[in-house]
């Protein structure tokens, strides 16, 4: 891997943020791993012309964001995975938690703000639903690994519990 896992989430979670921040007519664009909010002007249209994007670039930039949601989740959150003890990767998964959950969690933002620019577009809009639904599904799986952690630690705090005899 070129990247820890903290610098490989760390990333997500500021491309998440800025999904999580699209409404309205903003266009999503995904480029060299950046994710960028295009606002509309008049030259919208004209721009993702002459760069290529389109909607089915946009969906494809969603499902590669969450197929790094999934990695972290299988490959950073291992037992013995070396670098990161138990409560840094508790913080890690709750931030991850918080930035996956902006993406989905208010229909005038984020995806729905999507669904509701492409509303004409069944295909795009049954690709973004399917998006929703995995977003929804990897949020649970996050959040049942955060529960594993956070009972880790205390367990962990407990042990180093010392009684006074008071």
């Amino acid at each position: 891997m070129s990247y820890s896992c903290k610098q490989r989430c760390e990333n997500l979670i500021i491309s998440l943020k800025v999904i999580g921040k699209l409404s309205g007519d903003d266009k999503l664009i995904f480029r060299h791993r950046d994710v960028i909010i295009q606002r509309h002007n008049y030259l919208t249209g004209s721009l993702r012309y002459i760069f290529g994007d389109s909607r089915k670039e946009t969906v494809t930039g969603l499902r590669i964001t969450l197929d790094e949601v999934e990695s972290i989740i299988n490959d950073c959150t291992k037992m013995e995975h070396n670098g990161l003890s138990d409560s840094d990767k508790y913080v890690m998964l709750r931030r991850l938690g918080k930035s996956l959950g902006l993406t989905i969690g208010n229909s005038n933002y984020g995806i729905g703000s999507l669904m509701v620019l492409y509303n004409e577009d069944p295909v795009t809009v049954a690709n973004l639903e399917s998006i929703t639904e995995r977003t929804k599904l990897l949020e649970k799986d996050l959040f049942r690994k955060i529960e594993l952690f956070r009972g880790g630690i205390e367990y962990e705090s407990s042990d180093e519990y010392v009684s006074t005899g008071d």
